[in-house]
């Protein structure tokens, strides 16, 4: 029985075929077409059925709001009728079954919607009149049996299906099955256009495009051709133009390719054809001239090199890994050799520089900073044994620093009092960022006192002068710690989480007063 559904949302009205449609409407993304504005409340809408209306709910969920339609009947009937209506409306024309690519956007929506339900994405079963049915093997069962496919259309290249019509379509296209036109245009000058230049369907905006070549190449070689003819728009002056003649011989090439080829396969078959090729280096490294070591010492020069060398050695290793194992294409691998070459000739003498210096004026801050640590440096380390006969590389904390505060004339009774000094001066630092984090903190925080709102700091400044110049810890309503005036033996509560305490502790340094 066909029914006249009508749906007003804010106030807009139109006539919709099937409750699927409604639906999509009642809950379509905001980047989604809709002929409806999205609705923000209950009473923005209007659902009516022959005239009478309709049950809509409104749930709030994590996602965010979802609404549903919902009957006083029997809500298996009910979910039978919403299948009825779209076998008769949407899936079937002259009562011939239609696959998904041969709709309407929004019929398929329609059908995808019905699932949708059956699964409680949309709350339309609450299960008060059928509570034993299970909507969600209802579902399977009603479509797979009246459409040949679950409500998210037709399995693809033995993949998981997916509800989005534009896949649909993608793949109907790259495998050469007719589309009707009208579905064709909505995707390539309609609103569709946006979801016709996804970035995860390559491929679809050649198909679209050429009608020639759909059926070319598999929907794995279109995403290939489609990398090709995306990167080359990056370049102006080397763009693929996209007419069938000049795509004709990057088509020839990946139809070849095996069911199991990757990304880097085709890019590999392409540069073997000589329809790709190594990028050049960047403006910015071109640019770059090649170090000048002349002027350096022969210690800075020597580092300097080792640096280089074991940087150069590193990357080309792992280069070479990645392209043997497949993670990287021919001229990928080329181009990023390239720039490891390039890097290798122009890499900043600064450092070289500094650490010689460091290293011929014993500057134990410097060095401690560089070469005391389990890992990293290696090749500073190694440079320090080899020219200075200093051995780092491989020793415990306490050997490592022994070693450098000997290289740098410190006996161990002068390290220790160095390192003293070293532990104290962080300690200080550390003192100093605690108060001024503390200090930061109490400002940003309003309180409510007896004269005023002040800030955390203030409040705190004012009781320490009147005599609150001590910290006390004991329980006592809301407040574990108090600022304690010893003349009166009077104490004030103060805030730990609103920086009160921290304020007091780490940025005005008052001592504790024991409780006995």
């Amino acid at each position: 029985m066909k029914h006249s559904i009508s749906l007003t949302i804010n106030g807009y009205q139109a006539n919709v075929a099937t409750l699927g449609h409604a639906l999509y409407h009642l809950n379509r993304h905001v980047t989604d077409p809709g002929s409806l504005p999205r609705p923000e409340a209950l009473s923005d809408i209007m659902l009516l059925r022959n005239g009478v209306p309709m049950t809509v709910v409104e749930q709030r969920r994590p996602s965010g709001r979802v609404f549903g339609i919902r009957t006083a009947g029997s809500e298996n009937s009910f979910f039978l009728e919403m299948i009825d209506e779209i076998d008769r409306e949407v899936m079937r024309v002259d009562g011939i079954l239609r696959a998904p690519h041969e709709m309407t956007f929004f019929d398929w929506m329609a059908v995808t919607s019905v699932g949708s339900a059956a699964y409680n994405v949309y709350p339309c079963f609450p299960g008060d009149t059928d509570a034993e049915v299970d909507f969600m093997s209802l579902c399977q069962q009603e479509f797979h049996s009246r459409f040949g496919h679950g409500h998210n259309g037709p399995l693809y290249d033995v993949q998981q299906t997916n509800a989005r019509h534009d896949v649909h379509v993608a793949y109907a296209l790259m495998y050469g099955k007719p589309v009707p036109e009208d579905v064709v245009e909505w995707y390539r000058e309609g609103p569709g256009l946006r979801k016709g230049r996804a970035s995860d369907l390559g491929g679809f905006e050649i198909v679209l495009a050429l009608p020639e070549l759909r059926g070319a190449l598999t929907p794995e070689q279109f995403r290939f051709l489609s990398n090709v003819v995306r990167a080359a728009e990056k370049k102006a002056a080397q763009g693929v133009t996209m007419t069938a003649e000049a795509l004709s011989p990057y088509i020839a090439v990946l139809s070849k390719l095996g069911p199991n080829a990757t990304f880097v396969d085709a890019d590999n078959a392409l540069t073997a054809a000589g329809l790709l090729q190594v990028e050049d280096l960047p403006e910015s490294m071109k640019a770059a001239q090649p170090s000048d070591i002349s002027g350096m010492s022969e210690a800075a020069q020597q580092l300097h090199r080792m640096l280089a060398d074991a940087t150069f050695a590193s990357e080309s290793t792992r280069l070479a890994r990645d392209h043997q194992t497949g993670n990287l294409s021919d001229r990928e691998y080329a181009r990023q050799l390239n720039m490891a070459r390039h890097t290798h000739a122009t890499r900043p003498t600064s450092y070289a520089i500094a650490m010689t210096k460091a290293i011929e004026t014993r500057d134990v801050d410097y060095l401690l900073r560089i070469v005391d640590q389990a890992s990293g440096n290696e090749t500073s380390k190694e440079f320090m044994f080899k020219r200075y006969d200093v051995k780092i590389k491989g020793l415990n904390r306490e050997k490592r620093r022994a070693a450098i505060f000997s290289f740098c004339g410190f006996t161990a009774e002068q390290q220790a009092l160095y390192e003293a000094k070293i532990a104290q001066a962080k300690n200080t630092r550390l003192q100093d960022l605690a108060a001024k984090d503390a200090t930061e903190q109490a400002e940003r925080v309003n309180v409510r006192a007896p004269d005023g709102i002040k800030t955390m700091r203030q409040f705190v400044d004012d009781a320490v002068s009147n005599g609150f110049s001590k910290l006390v810890k004991y329980r006592r309503g809301h407040f574990q710690w108090h600022l304690f005036n010893p003349d009166t033996t009077m104490a004030l509560g103060l805030s730990v989480t609103h920086g009160g305490l921290a304020y007091a502790r780490d940025a005005l340094h008052l001592s504790v007063l024991s409780v006995a």
